[in-house]
Order: structure tokens, then sequence, then C-alpha cells
């Protein structure tokens, strides 16, 4: 029987004693227009997250943030008039940009409700139905080698409050769906980090590779997870909804462990298949944990012999994006929540690591791989080599994911706080 190994989750323990600098935004010489505001719902008005943000026809893009903002910059002098917004369950959107600085900019997304007289009732069976959706792989997902930019960020939170945020643009050597997944590479152009100072936070969790998550826990290429046509029946697929993304209709179906394995834990979740063709469009999947025992055993590598770990949540989400008729994973983030306390101590302490990566630019012509040196090793935590990218001109022109209120908040109160001490 196969052996599901969780390369992206292992954990480790570390002493952080670096305290890096948080720079303010930098002027860039390149010449570009911003484009920013926020997505609501178009009824009830709450804001959006995780709302697909780019230029149409063009794998130029960013998301929201879980308070609905966004900053997009366009290239002057690219022609662009309009940028278009997408979201699951909402009727795709373009507004019109001017080709100068525009701010403030709100955008209300309607929902897109399925009506039954709307959806052709199949009787299908679901197992069958994933797997026809695995064999269109090589058909629906992108046949070129490309280099995707993006931006990275991985947070760690005490209880409520942020102790380490690391931030990087980076480069992704992608190869074919059709081709071997290992050239694949990640590089990184520039990065920078904040962690608290103060004594009692300086034990974190680390999130081990880093950016190369996004390589790791592309679902329908990394098949390991779920995937895999040697592990299928390891799981109970179900039919849940209908839903529509970017106007077309898809199927859910969810998956729960059917069996117990001994050596570690399942996963559980949701499929969005497209009901023309067949295409993953997006998959939300996390750790089964319904064992405490098996998921620690899963996730977790090392830790000191005295500290007790209460695995809580581990957790992805993996859109896939369609360009010039193929998808290719634009967005993948991954959510482990956790309890720690060392013995003779009355309370736990709650832990939040969060990493999230969008695919903000792509290039498909006369492409290089991504050298072997280059390369970020996939064994390494970014944290812990984020000084070596350090750029004090870190935004540019890149897009990134715009930083929460309470993300900006706590960069503002850890940069007070390593002031004073």
């Amino acid at each position: 029987m196969k052996t599901i190994q969780l390369r992206f989750v292992s954990l480790f323990w570390a002493i952080v004693s670096l305290l890096a600098t948080w720079p303010s935004s930098a002027q860039s010489s390149l010449d570009f227009f911003t484009v920013s505001g926020t997505v609501r719902d178009g009824e009830s008005h709450r804001p959006l997250a995780n709302v697909t943000v780019s230029i149409p026809d063009s794998p130029v893009g960013t998301i929201t943030n879980d308070n609905g903002s966004f900053s997009l910059k366009i290239r002057s002098g690219s022609g662009v008039r309009a940028i278009e917004f997408s979201h699951i369950g909402y009727f795709t959107q373009r507004v019109s940009v001017s080709g100068r600085d525009q701010s403030g900019l709100r955008v209300d997304l309607a929902q897109r409700s399925i009506l039954l007289e709307d959806v052709e009732i199949l009787n299908r069976d679901p197992l069958i139905l994933v797997e026809q959706a695995l064999r269109r792989v090589e058909t629906n997902y992108s046949d070129r080698s490309a280099v995707l930019t993006g931006f990275y960020r991985e947070t760690v939170q005490k209880r409520q409050q942020y102790i380490d945020i690391t931030e990087a643009v980076v480069e992704v050597y992608d190869t074919p769906y059709t081709q071997d997944s290992r050239q694949s590479a990640v590089r990184i152009v520039k990065g920078r980090r904040l962690v608290t100072p103060r004594a009692a936070d300086t034990l974190a969790v680390v999130l081990q590779g880093g950016p190369n998550t996004y390589l790791f826990a592309n679902l329908v290429r990394e098949k390991e997870f779920v995937l895999d046509p040697q592990t299928l029946h390891f799981y109970r697929f179900r039919i849940d909804d209908v839903v529509s993304i970017d106007g077309r209709l898809h199927d859910v179906v969810s998956f729960t462990p059917r069996i117990i394995l001994l050596e570690q834990a399942l996963f559980t979740g949701q499929l969005f298949i497209d009901r023309q063709t067949l295409t993953i469009s997006r998959a939300e999947f996390g750790l089964d944990m319904s064992d405490q025992w098996r998921a620690t055993q899963t996730i977790l590598r090392k830790k000191p012999a005295t500290l007790r770990f209460y695995p809580d949540e581990v957790s992805f989400v993996a859109n896939y994006r369609q360009h010039d008729g193929r998808s290719y994973l634009n967005y993948i983030s991954n959510t482990i929540r956790f309890r720690c306390d060392w013995r003779r101590r009355l309370f736990r302490t709650n832990y939040t690591v969060k990493a999230e990566m969008v695919i903000t630019d792509a290039i498909y012509e006369d492409v290089v791989p991504i050298r072997s040196r280059e390369s970020f090793p996939r064994s390494t935590a970014l944290s812990k080599r984020i000084a070596d990218f350090y750029d004090p001109a870190f935004w540019e022109a890149y897009n990134i994911i715009e930083p929460t209120e309470s993300l900006e908040f706590a960069v503002d109160r850890l940069r007070k706080r390593s002031e004073n001490e």
C-alpha cells in the first residue's frame, strides 16, 4: 500500500533571534498605474475575500484580501481598458480603467443563483466523475513550460497577535502537466520579514519549504493527496451541489475517508469539477482531524521533548484559472492551527500559521529553467533565509495580496515595539 508523504506541512521548532526590518513602500522606476479598491457582495455589502482580480485574457492578476481589498498594478501603454472580477457563486464583472491611478474603487458582485430548471440532473457516480476528470488532466491543464511570477506571504499568530510575518516575490519554473513535475522549481526574487522581539514569543512554528507549497499542494498534479488512482478507493465520494465559477456550472464533489490507515491520517474536502470540460477548477481540502494522534504523526517531524502538541486544523485551498484555454494553479493557501503547552504549565497556547501565494504574471515564450543553485531548497524554512533576499525597494511594480487592516496594524505595532526595546 502506498504511503502518502506530506512533505510540505512538515513542521519544526526554531528559536527566532533575527529581527528584520519592514520597509515602507518604495516608488518604482517602472512605468505603471495602480487600480485599488474593495469588492463586496452586491446584496449584503459584506467584503468578499479571495476574489480573482485580473486583466482579461492575460495571466496578470491578484486576489482580494480578507477585507475585500485589492491593488492591481498595470503597465502603462499596455492598452488595458478593463479589469475583471470573478468569484465562486457570483457573476463575473468587468470594470473599465482609465490608464491612470484609480483608488477607492467599489465593486459589488451579483450572486448567481442556480435555478433547478437550469441544471440538468445527472445520475452520475461521483467516483467515475473524478476518474474522468483525472483522465483529462493533460488536455485541460497547461501543456507549456512557463515562468510564473508570484507573491507569497506567511504569517504566524500567537493567540490573536501576529508574531512573525514573512513576504516574498518569487518566480516559479512550472513544467507542463504532461511532464514530470520534479523539474519545477521556485526562486526567491526578494523578500522581507518582521518578527516580534519579545522573549516570550521567541518559540515559533515555521513552515518548512515556504513558497514550495505551490509545488507540493497542487492537488491536480501532485496526486498523492487524494487523486492518486491507487488510493482513490480510500475515499467515499458524493456530489453535494452545483455552483457557478466564471459563468460555468460545476459539480461540487465531496470526499471523506472510508478506511483508517495505521500510519497516518487521510483527507476530507471538496472538488469543483466543470460540467462541460471536466476541469477541476478548485479544491478545498484538509487533513482528517478525527484522530489527533494520527494527525500529529502525519504533520509533526520534530519538537522539544517537554512540549505537548495538539493539532486542530491543516487545510488547503487550491484555485485554478484559465488562460488560452488551459488551466493552471493561480492561488494556493495553507492554514495550520494548533495548541501547545509545556509540561507543568496550566494553559495551552493557540497558534495559527498561514501561507498563501498568488500567481501575478506568467511568461510562456523562451522560458529558461531555474538552475538548481538558484532554486529555493524544499527542506528549508523561508524565514530562516529571508535576510538573503532583503530589498529596500520591495514593492516596485510587483502585484501583491494587499495586507489586511489587522496585518497593517500588527506591522505598525511590532515596528514601534522594536524601536522602543
